[in-house]
């Protein structure tokens, strides 16, 4: 028989178990916080891509904005290599940039970055003396209308980050990839882009097929099955 001095151990507290992991669930959160600000705040690595920097100045030379108008007008696909684009971009940009950012910020450079379906814009800015990046991923979708054209639409993801899953993979902030939402914030830079690149995008938005290749873009006038016989002329 128990003694009536004997004293019970006390039961565990519920709510001692469950502050506890309260806390633990708010520091892992606060550590990939600072993961994610300190991925965000290390720039992009642009070293992979080609005609970045000084080597655009290397690069062929091709009038883009001219050849895909000849493109359109004489019926012939015409290809363009991510060095190319890049060079152009580089050519192109500093008459162009005005007004894209604000007083405080400057534009390094734009490249693009291609990959099979996928491209990526990047903008290399300077806020403040630090360079930071940005960029979004697109993907172009076509679909054939009833009147036989074809309506080419861009999207600004480059997919899922798992094959059949959601959300998808907006851009990237400096180092860090993230989710398709979070392009709210940058939007207005790359909304700024395509205006003063209008007359590129209002060309290209005109082929009947678009194909994004590793390093390789592709435009095509003409539909699959348009018959083509008659066209004098060449390609690019």
């Amino acid at each position: 028989m128990a003694s009536k001095h004997e004293e019970t151990p006390p039961a565990k507290s519920r709510g001692g178990c469950m502050g506890v992991l309260t806390k633990t669930f708010l520091f892992v959160t606060l550590l990939g916080l600072v993961i994610a600000l300190a991925f965000s705040y290390r720039p992009q690595d642009l070293s992979g891509i080609d005609g970045v920097g000084p080597a655009a100045a290397a690069a062929p030379k091709k009038d883009v904005r001219a050849i895909l108008r000849s493109s359109l007008e004489r019926g012939f696909e015409v290809s363009f290599t991510e060095e190319e684009l890049n060079a152009y971009l580089s050519r192109t940009l500093a008459s162009k940039q005005n007004g894209l950012l604000g007083k405080n910020a400057t534009i390094d450079g734009v490249w693009v970055s291609l990959e099979k379906d996928c491209a990526e814009v990047i903008i290399e800015r300077r806020v403040f003396g630090h360079s930071f990046t940005v960029s979004t991923f697109l993907q172009v979708e076509q679909t054939e209308q009833p009147n036989g054209k074809a309506k080419t639409e861009v999207v600004l993801h480059g997919g899922p980050y798992i094959s059949g899953t959601y959300p998808y993979r907006g851009g990237r902030f400096g180092s860090l990839v993230v989710p398709q939402g979070f392009l709210r914030l940058v939007l207005p830079a790359f909304e700024n882009l395509a205006a003063v690149y209008q007359d590129e995008i209002g060309l290209i938005s005109d082929m009947s097929r678009i194909q994004i290749g590793e390093n390789r873009i592709t435009f095509n006038p003409h539909a699959p099955g348009d018959d083509l016989s008659g066209l004098g002329g060449g390609s690019f």
